[in-house]
């Protein structure tokens, strides 16, 4: 009697793991760990359940394919779904929430799909590439929308008039001040006006001219820390005077026209009191009224106050030598009294 034709077949040996797909499944194990163990201690705190569950889920997805199995493209699938409908869920229609929960998860998702024709029981190519070549244009299209605005809030028709804008119009209590309506030389205030404008009308500088210009003078105020500083003011120029601050909040009165110093007011900030960059990033002025019911002072890094004077030939301060102490003080604007 004959042997049987009916033989068993030998099965087809699996195929061999793409060594992009090694590469992938290490840095899903590494990213998932990562995610895993700060995801737990963030849910101890009372944070988010999501970063433990993607964590654990991508930490399996990378093991499946380093076994070069369908199934963990499919986890990987079921992870990038569940960040999109946690990502809705958490941050709505912003667009910048969306960035960072959906960037870097969205670029591995099109990793994942091209890679996944070469697993055990391949998806079939065309399957692949067109899921991967969809994946990457709305990653494409979701990046130009970086440079559309978001949030804007629009302006109501028509350019506020300073004093409105400022909020406050002029009372007995309150005064018209330097800031409220700037003459046409003048930058009073850090916006040049209370309005914010920025925007002078005067017409000595064109774009016809710019380009010739040359500097008028140069003024050193010789206030270098021994430690990081920088020099970050905003000088305002009220009449004939320029006003700025230096890196340790030492007000300066200068000349505008030439550059001269007119006095200088030093609360002598203690290098202690440093504890990070100095800088004084500008000055306010007001104008005192004739019986004043405001006391403007001069805020430092080391959360000293004191009064200073805009206007030469006054004591600095003008009430004899005085300071605070406080709790906060901002070193952004300190008040000059006119």
């Amino acid at each position: 009697m004959s042997a049987s034709s009916d033989s068993e077949v030998a099965p087809a040996p699996a195929p061999a793991r793409h060594p992009l797909v090694s590469v992938l499944a290490l840095l899903l194990i590494a990213l998932g760990a990562v995610l895993a163990a700060g995801g737990g201690w963030l849910l101890q705190l009372g944070g988010s359940w999501y970063y433990v569950l993607a964590g654990v889920g991508l930490l399996a997805s990378g093991a499946l394919l380093w076994r070069n199995l369908r199934s963990g493209a499919q986890l990987f699938a079921l992870v990038y779904i569940g960040t999109v409908a946690w990502t809705w869920w958490e941050s709505g229609g912003s667009y910048w929430r969306w960035v960072p929960r959906l960037g870097l998860v969205s670029a591995l998702a099109v990793l994942v799909a091209l890679l996944s024709s070469t697993l055990q029981r391949p998806v079939p190519k065309r399957i692949a590439r067109s899921t991967a070549a969809a994946l990457a244009l709305l990653f494409v299209a979701a990046f130009s929308l970086a440079f559309v605005p978001h949030g804007v809030t629009r302006a109501r028709p028509g350019f506020p008039q300073p004093l409105v804008a400022a909020g406050l119009a002029p009372t007995e209590e309150a005064p018209l001040q330097a800031a409220d309506r700037p003459a046409d030389g003048d930058w009073p205030a850090w916006g040049r006006s209370n309005a914010g404008t920025r925007f002078s009308p005067s017409r000595g500088i064109t774009a016809d001219n710019v380009a010739t210009l040359q500097p008028a003078w140069v003024f050193r105020t010789g206030d270098l820390p021994r430690r990081r500083w920088g020099a970050q003011t905003t000088p305002l120029k009220i009449g004939d005077s320029l006003y700025l601050c230096s890196a340790r909040n030492q007000l300066i009165a200068l000349d505008a026209a030439t550059g001269t110093a007119r006095w200088r007011f030093d609360p002598k900030v203690r290098e202690a009191a440093i504890t990070h960059t100095a800088a004084c990033r500008g000055v306010a002025y007001y104008e005192t009224p004739d019986e004043p019911s405001l006391d403007p002072l001069l805020a430092d890094v080391a959360a000293d106050l004191a009064l200073p004077s805009a206007l030469p030939g006054l004591p600095l301060p003008r009430r004899g030598p005085r300071a605070l102490r406080v709790r906060h003080a901002s070193s952004k604007a300190p008040w000059m009294d006119g």
